[in-house]
């Protein structure tokens, strides 16, 4: 039997308090996208309203406050009881009255998951010495769910290695690396490359580095453009996406999928570029992005709308134009010091927001003065028309619409519940 899963974003649920308030004793019912994986199928949380049995007759969510509700609807539905007193429970209520374990993820400070038994998902974990003094800084369950927890990484140049090796060394047992590009002479100023990996794709040369500092951790190692379907289906697979790429069509690649499955977005943006005169333009952007609260899009977007619409116009258009790329016309240089300054601040939110402490999206931006660093936080716009925002949750659907549009004779599997 698939597992089952229930995302639901923070907003969201507050939204289902505000309606039990407002309409005592009301159901509310909430759409859903559907994302298959290897081992179940995740129910996308989208949006939520008074529950109406003669217009909602579909698959979807049922809030209530009862303990065991009996319900009876003519499509499966994941039922879940927020009672006043006591833990949240979910289960899928098939028509002919069958129900099986719903595991739900929430959205929302710590990345919390409830068991089908109403507890709290934390399996074993390995706390021994070598891991103290980070589970001691950090706190116990920020640093177990930092260990928990599936990263896909995009990208493993300067940022995306410092940020591998970082997480291992913290500690996480799983992470997927993405990149279709192979180890130049200039990587090598990349943590774990060495001039051994030279010619060898990024990603499987990253891997075997990592695999020294801790043999246990799982890693996979694809080298492939994120577009690529074996890319797509990893990012499904993830609990967080990092983004470190150097190419705003990758990025935006990353914000299309974490919108759609209801990702949590670790953007990683760095420059060394051209200034005035001899001095060059040092600076970052970094933003955590939760689903439902913001997207990419709308927290800054992406500078070189060129590189996403080379993304958006097909593989062979891609590769074409990344073969064709000459650093020197894009930046002045990199310098691994800001790289190692950019990751830092942002694998601080990260922690931050497993720990609980840092408590919705957050967009830093790090700029330079001649010599002396500025930090400071965005405060983004309200969400752009075109953001991605109203399509949180759509799931395979949605990307098998987008995919439609630039593939049209692509034939996926279809979404089901």
């Amino acid at each position: 039997m698939d597992a089952i899963r229930l995302v639901i974003p923070h907003s969201a649920l507050w939204e289902v308090f505000r309606l039990f308030q407002r309409l005592p004793q009301a159901q509310v019912f909430g759409t859903v996208g559907w994302s298959r994986r290897p081992d179940g199928t995740d129910w996308l949380l989208r949006r939520v309203q008074p529950f109406q049995p003669q217009r909602q007759s579909g698959s979807g969510v049922l809030f209530t406050e009862q303990p065991a509700p009996q319900v009876a609807h003519p499509s499966p539905l994941v039922v879940v009881s927020l009672p006043r007193e006591g833990r949240p429970h979910a289960c899928l209520l098939h028509p002919n009255g069958l129900r099986e374990p719903v595991v739900m993820r929430f959205l929302m400070p710590g990345l919390p998951e409830v068991s089908a038994a109403g507890g709290d998902w934390s399996p074993d974990t390995d706390s021994a010495e070598r891991w103290s003094r980070t589970a001691g800084a950090l706190g116990e369950y920020g640093w177990r769910r930092l260990r928990q927890l599936h990263y896909v990484l995009v990208g493993c140049g300067r940022n995306g290695s410092l940020i591998a090796h970082t997480l291992v060394r913290n500690g996480a047992t799983r992470l997927t690396l993405i990149d279709p590009d192979t180890v130049e002479l200039h990587n090598l100023d990349g943590d774990g490359f060495l001039p051994d990996h030279l010619g060898q794709p990024k990603a499987h040369a990253l891997a075997d580095s990592l695999r020294t500092i801790n043999p246990l951790t799982r890693l996979r190692a694809l080298a492939c453009s994120v577009s690529a379907l074996d890319a797509l289906t990893a990012l499904k697979e993830a609990d967080v996406i990092l983004c470190a790429v150097d190419h705003d069509g990758a990025r935006w690649a990353c914000a299309i999928a974490a919108a759609f499955y209801l990702k949590p977005l670790l953007d990683v943006g760095t420059g060394v570029l051209h200034g005035e005169g001899d001095e060059p333009l040092l600076g970052a952007d970094l933003r955590w992005i939760v689903p439902g609260e913001r997207c990419l899009l709308c927290m800054g977007g992406v500078a070189q709308e060129e590189q996403v619409a080379t993304m958006r116009a097909g593989m062979l258009t891609e590769r074409a134009a990344r073969l064709q790329r000459e650093w020197r016309r894009e930046r002045r240089g990199s310098l691994r010091t800001l790289n190692q300054t950019a990751v830092g601040l942002a694998l601080r939110m990260l922690e931050d927001y497993l720990s609980a402490r840092l408590h919705t999206s957050c967009w830093l931006r790090l700029t330079y003065e001649g010599a002396i660093p500025h930090l400071r936080v965005v405060n983004p716009a309200r969400p752009l028309s075109l953001c991605l925002c109203p399509h949180a949750g759509g799931g395979d659907e949605a990307l098998m619409n987008l995919l439609r549009l630039q593939r049209p004779n692509l034939t996926l599997e279809a979404p089901a519940p």
